[in-house]
């Protein structure tokens, strides 16, 4: 009798086991909760928070989170060191922390970083101000480090609630420091570009003698040389405080993305008056629907959008514009013109009405 209680305790529990075990394993993707269909990918239709966020989590560029996107810890592999660009980091590698803790006691400190302080506060996961190797890789840790506080508050009020989070609840409350269930900027350490910029200046200068030598950089020569306005070798605090004005120039270009979802994407590049800004774009959008398609040239149809920002160029054609200068109209899928003024380059689609728009285009920008 008590041999058969046993074999039947045995049948009970193994269901049970293998059910948790189910669910654990159900449990292993990334925002499993925006996967309504489950089948472990997540498409932008799914996809609940801005388009940059889903920018930021689509490495391969294919439109959809799948694969390594989508699992728990996972980093971006084989990332080429991009140049500056107001701090961004993303090399969440063994390679990153070799580089990054340049006197190589096994720790980045706040001192040693020269990005933004976002993705520092999410990795120092004990918030003592130090990066341990354990953290910086994170393998086991939900905390969505390369996510902006920019980037995650989609209704634009100046904090993040909960269902805005993109992250573990456990690395929610870890940041909510005063308990009131919504993320402030402080609370995430977000700053303005200019705060970034004086705090790279003076992690980058290591010997604090008030200049940059390009032994102390950690991007490449080009970007230096970018910077350095008087050749005299060294990067003044005025010269790395003007990086607005410093374009990213190269036979290959910066590749940006422009969905026909969003008014105006922030290429990221910023250009002085009258330089040479040249374009080379692809790709196709829709607006209506399926047969109402555009190049970056515009409409297949050649029909007009009355509200659009040029009603009287085709609808759906790629627009450029620098800082708040009036939008400028490429015509073709490239070409070059001067820029009109000094600041960022911003895309967008020549449409009036871009919730109902699918699809992108992409676009290479060079600087001479």
């Amino acid at each position: 009798m008590r041999s058969h209680m046993i074999a039947t305790a045995v049948l009970v529990a193994l269901p049970a086991v293998a059910g948790a075990q189910s669910i654990q394993r159900a449990a292993e993707i990334r925002f499993q909760s925006m996967d309504r269909n489950g089948d472990r990918v997540i498409t932008h239709q799914e996809w609940q928070g801005s388009d940059r966020s889903f920018r930021v989590h689509d490495w391969n560029g294919d439109g959809v989170l799948s694969g390594d996107e989508v699992r728990v810890g996972a980093r971006r592999q084989n990332q080429d060191v991009p140049d500056y660009d107001e701090g961004e980091f993303y090399d969440w590698t063994a390679r990153g922390f070799s580089r990054l803790d340049r006197n190589q006691d096994g720790r980045v400190t706040r001192t040693e970083w020269p990005f933004n302080r976002e993705g520092f506060f999410r990795a120092d996961n004990n918030n003592d101000g130090v990066l341990t190797r354990a953290e910086f890789l994170g393998e086991s840790i939900e905390d969505d480090r390369d996510d902006r506080f920019a980037y995650l508050d989609a209704d634009n009020n100046g904090r993040i609630e909960l269902d805005e989070w993109h992250a573990s609840r456990a690395e929610f409350r870890r940041l909510d420091r005063n308990g009131d269930n919504r993320l402030t900027r402080a609370e995430l350490g977000s700053t303005d570009a200019a705060s970034t910029r004086t705090n790279a200046f003076n992690n980058l200068d290591l010997n604090r003698n008030g200049t940059i030598a390009f032994n102390e950089w950690y991007w490449s020569r080009s970007s230096f040389d970018a910077r350095d306005a008087n050749g005299d070798g060294v990067l003044s605090r005025s010269e790395f405080a003007n990086s607005d004005a410093v374009g990213t120039s190269g036979v290959g270009g910066r590749a940006v993305r422009v969905p026909a979802t969003e008014r105006w994407t922030d290429s990221g590049i910023a250009v002085r008056r009258g330089q040479t800004i040249e374009i080379d774009a692809s790709g196709t959008v829709t607006m209506s629907g399926p047969s109402d398609s555009a190049t970056p040239a515009g409409s297949t149809t050649g029909r007009r959008a009355p509200s659009a920002p040029l009603p009287n160029q085709p609808a759906g054609a790629l627009l450029i514009k620098v800082g708040d200068s009036e939008p400028i109209f490429l015509g073709s899928n490239s070409g070059s013109f001067e820029a009109p003024a000094s600041g960022r380059i911003f895309f967008g689609v020549n449409d009036d009405h871009l919730p109902d728009n699918a699809g992108e285009f992409r676009v290479v920008v060079r600087l001479r």
